[in-house]
């Protein structure tokens, strides 16, 4: 099985670059996408096995012109969402300018309980905070909007493209919104492993039922643990390419390519190819088992 799809990765041209790839974002079209591939009619690499995994690739994506919550142009990809199996959504938005938030996890509508966390992949997107006044966020730039958050958030001129996390919280303490940048926040050493860990949020803070990782691997690094676990996953690649083991399947993943583990699903990956990989990784943490 992992000849075949090292043999596969061979036939493949992906895009190197030394960021996140913005054209990844901006049209769901696979002319946009990290991966050439034969523009064969309804080719795509997507894989879902529900309640279990799902590769998503750009070319099989869909956007709708609306996002709960938000006002202007907006066009959005709900990539992952309960009824894949999840207890929370992950969303990819193209925003234009102007494109707002200005109620929160308060708007008409909405979950009791909702929270949302906010990923700035390109472009601007100003956040007004009472406590903190307005924040500038560019690519790698985050916002946590706590349950019941009534938080302002506009698009800046050039538009924005970004990742966008709900979910109805499940901690038993109230948490606080942060506003913050990846860059801010340092590296974690992982015993056993030697790839890089950025978390944005405190998980050691009881308050928070999720957390957003940045996990960076130098070329040719790789997970020494297969792991299976309660927790789950949403995943968006933001640089480089690899190979991703999901259950007992292993599969090519690229930039822009979004995953979702279940609980307890075998994963494991490593970073292939001469540049670096990097990706976005919801977790969801400080929640009892017994609950789920």
């Amino acid at each position: 099985m992992l000849l075949s799809v090292l043999a596969a990765l061979a036939t493949l041209n992906f895009a190197e670059s030394t960021q996140c790839d913005p054209s990844s974002y901006h049209q769901p079209a696979a002319a946009h996408s990290a991966v050439e591939l034969p523009l064969l009619a309804g080719h795509t690499r997507s894989v879902v096995e529900p309640f279990q995994f799902a590769v998503v690739a750009p070319e099989s994506r869909m956007y709708t012109p609306s996002l709960p919550g938000w006002h202007g142009t907006i066009s959005a990809a709900a990539i992952v969402t309960p009824a894949l199996g999840a207890r929370f959504a992950m969303y990819l938005v193209n925003a234009s300018a102007g494109a707002s938030s200005t109620d929160g996890t308060l708007y008409e509508g909405a979950p009791s309980g909702l929270e949302r966390f906010l990923y700035v992949l390109h472009g601007t997107v100003f956040v007004k905070e009472e406590s903190q006044g307005e924040r500038r966020l560019e690519y790698g730039g985050f916002v946590y909007y706590a349950p019941g958050e009534k938080m302002n958030t506009f698009v800046g001129d050039e538009g924005s493209s970004f990742v966008l996390i709900d979910q109805v919280y499940a901690g038993a303490f109230k948490p606080v919104s942060v506003i913050g940048n990846e860059a801010e926040a340092g590296t974690e050493f992982v015993p056993g492993e030697v790839f890089k860990l950025r978390r944005l949020l405190n998980g050691s803070d009881p308050g928070y039922d999720f957390n957003i990782h940045i996990m960076d691997f130098a070329p040719g690094e790789y997970m020494n643990v297969k792991e299976v676990h309660y927790n789950q996953h949403g995943l968006l690649m933001l640089r480089g390419h690899g190979i991703y083991l999901l259950g007992e399947r292993f599969f090519p993943v690229a930039t822009g390519d979004a995953l979702y583990m279940a609980p307890f699903v075998p994963q494991w990956f490593g970073a292939l190819g001469p540049t670096s990989a990097r990706y976005f990784l919801y977790k969801d943490v400080n929640t009892n088992p017994l609950l789920h």
